[in-house]
């Protein structure tokens, strides 16, 4: 099937699902699995321009606190910066391209461990050995690129498109979606008591990410 039959076909099926309810849904077709083009179609639509739930403020509770995350094809690092806001930044040193950090952690600063660039946490390049005596390298100007993040009742949304719109309005305007999250809220609560943590983010990502499912797929189809 030639890519524009492929996209034809999963648009076709996804809206059909989009009107009809849960008990009459059906499987989509294999090329929604399986097809390249609609994969390349969601990294540039979904992964490149729509707000995307990447965790929990619980994860970077504190100033200095930061996460690896990896959306599509960009590593990012989630920052909670000294001015209590957190932040997505290129998780890729602006050197030789070494991944700054992995997993979680928590520090004063983000150091390369390839050459030991050091980054402030709002990105800015705090230290480069070996680099000030260069007459044509300006480190006021290095920094590591910045994408828009907001929080959202606890929830930290990432977007890597520098001209998305913001995400509060498209939120406030679902009060369904919020109406569900307070139970959602107690089931995490007592599920980081008993010490799981990671599930309990990762129930809480998926109840979000349901409430904004149809409005991806309605980008998609656009």
């Amino acid at each position: 099937m030639s890519a524009p039959a492929a996209l034809e076909t999963i648009a076709v099926a996804l809206r059909r699902a989009q009107a009809s309810c849960h008990d009459s849904a059906w499987t989509m077709p294999a090329a929604f699995y399986t097809d390249p083009a609609f994969l390349a179609l969601e990294r540039d639509t979904l992964f490149g321009r729509e707000w995307l739930c990447v965790g929990r403020i619980e994860e970077v509770p504190e100033p200095g606190c930061h996460m690896a995350w990896r959306l599509g094809e960009e590593a990012i690092a989630i920052v909670h910066g000294q001015d209590g806001r957190i932040r997505a930044l290129s998780n890729v040193c602006r050197h030789r391209g070494t991944l700054i950090v992995t997993g979680k952690g928590k520090g004063r600063r983000l150091t390369c461990p390839y050459h030991h660039w050091v980054y402030d946490l709002n990105g800015r390049l705090a230290a480069a050995p070996q680099m000030p005596q260069r007459p044509d390298f300006d480190a006021a100007a290095c920094r590591l690129p910045e994408f828009p993040c907001e929080t959202w009742m606890g929830f930290i949304f990432v977007n890597l498109d520098s001209d998305a719109a913001p995400l509060a309005p498209r939120l406030a305007d679902d009060a369904g979606l919020e109406s569900d999250l307070p139970v959602v809220r107690t089931l995490f609560g007592a599920w980081c008591r008993c010490g799981h943590f990671e599930y309990a983010v990762a129930v809480l990502q998926d109840a979000v990410e349901r409430g904004m499912v149809e409005q991806q797929q309605a980008r998609i189809l656009a």
